[in-house]
């Protein structure tokens, strides 16, 4: 919609920003599909800038106000200052989100390598395994950024050996140190380390999301399941509620569920499991109700077999990828 010529506020400005880079053509929606590196940078500048500033602000919070009044006092210059006090506060933070950055361009560029190279008309189709086997291999950082991934689950399980030092450990004497070999991301305002604080959060984070979106990925896929095979009132009703959930911001869903049942790692899985069911629901139902109507279904039901046997060994296997894909 945005580069679109009829509709797009941007059209116009894009393409002179293209013509004084020599550029001949209009930057309009085949432009931007026939150049991948500028349909992934588009989504990546539109959505993650804000995002950035956010974290940016939020790190910034941990600089000790009295040490760049003291820097200011003793003339020091705003350079000097973000150099040797901002800087190490905010660098780490900066860091993790930067590395988050480059896991969410996996996502990112799965739509682009979908919607491009697939060919007319085969963005409306279940997007397989094998292309994002395909994507994954033309992409060469993919391979960076699956190591990573890999370095930090690592670092999660054996969390012990790793951090070399108690995350919850306070020593206020040695508040807001930078870098140095005892701390490797320095300390916080506590003087807890910031290195063991990351890699034990990061274990908890893998734990929480992890559990979560498995079990809204079974509770939900069960759901859209028997709603697309039984259709009629039931399914009308399963939708319904389906509707009334995803009517909810999910942020606010989740605290209200928290809130509700107390803070708690079981509670915070419960909430974030409860806000993603909706969405697994509707992935399971569509293609149920089309697979349904198949004539290996027709046979199955000839041979009497089972609606939960159905369901199972036949149905399931055939929308896995869709819900995979849904769960990554």
């Amino acid at each position: 919609i945005i580069f679109n010529p009829l509709y797009g506020i941007l059209d116009g400005f894009a393409t002179q920003i293209s013509h004084a880079f020599g550029g001949t053509g209009t930057v309009n929606i085949d432009f931007v599909s026939n150049q991948p590196l500028v349909a992934i940078a588009v989504p990546m500048i539109w959505q993650w800038t804000p995002f950035m500033f956010l974290i940016l602000l939020a790190a910034l919070s941990n600089v000790d106000k009295s040490l760049t009044e003291a820097a200011e006092l003793d003339g020091a210059g705003f350079w000097r200052i973000f150099r040797n006090i901002v800087l190490p506060a905010i660098w780490p933070v900066m860091a993790i989100a930067i590395l988050i950055r480059g896991v969410d361009l996996f996502r990112i560029f799965d739509m682009v390598w979908a919607l491009t190279e697939g060919g007319p008309g085969t963005s409306t189709e279940t997007i397989s395994i094998y292309t994002y086997v395909q994507g994954f291999k033309q992409f060469e950082t993919s391979y960076t950024a699956a190591i990573a991934f890999l370095i930090v689950a690592l670092m999660a399980i054996f969390a012990p050996l790793v951090a070399g030092q108690d995350p919850l450990e306070q020593d206020i004497l040695a508040r807001l140190k930078p870098p140095s070999d005892l701390h490797l991301l320095g300390t916080d305002y506590f003087g807890r380390d910031i290195y063991s604080r990351i890699v034990y959060g990061a274990r908890l984070s893998l734990i929480i999301g992890l559990t979560s979106t498995a079990l809204a990925m079974i509770i939900g896929s069960a759901i859209g399941m028997i709603a697309g095979w039984y259709g009629g009132r039931i399914d009308t009703l399963v939708m319904q509620v389906m509707d009334i959930l995803l009517a909810f911001p999910s942020l606010i869903l989740g605290l209200i569920i928290v809130a509700m049942l107390g803070p708690s790692i079981l509670n915070i899985v419960i909430a974030i499991a409860l806000t993603s069911i909706p969405p697994f629901a509707r992935i399971a139902r569509a293609p149920t109700i089309a697979l349904k109507e198949r004539e290996f279904i027709d046979a199955c039901r000839a041979l009497g077999y089972s609606d939960a046997r159905i369901l199972i060994i036949h149905i399931l296997p055939n929308i896995l990828p869709e819900i995979l894909v849904m769960g990554s």
